[in-house]
């Protein structure tokens, strides 16, 4: 009797660890930037609001951000003043964007 609720106990334990190690995930909002590294997406921010059209074109003619396609599954990875850095499902790169670009 004792061997069963060993086992039992076992299985409760490594299902809540593994539910505790989880990721939420999250999905991309069609049209919000996405940048390489938080400079850039600070900078985008900053032409975005000055109306400077051809400042935030230079970026994604750069190649160091790009305009995001909705419904793409990502994982948080930090947060920092209503913006967030994630990561997409299966890939290590890691993406800067406003907090409103994933949902």
């Amino acid at each position: 009797m004792m061997k069963y609720i060993t086992i039992l106990c076992a299985f409760a334990f490594i299902g809540l660890s593994t539910e505790s190690t989880a990721q939420t995930t999250y999905k991309t909002v069609d049209g919000y930037p996405a940048c390489v590294s938080k400079k850039y997406i600070d900078d985008f921010v900053t032409y975005s609001t000055d109306k400077d059209l051809k400042a935030m074109q230079s970026l994604l003619d750069a190649g160091v951000c790009i305009a995001m396609k909705s419904g793409l599954t990502v994982y948080l990875v930090d947060t920092s003043w209503g913006l967030v850095s994630f990561r997409m499902k299966g890939d290590t790169n890691v993406f800067w964007t406003v907090r409103e670009g994933i949902k």
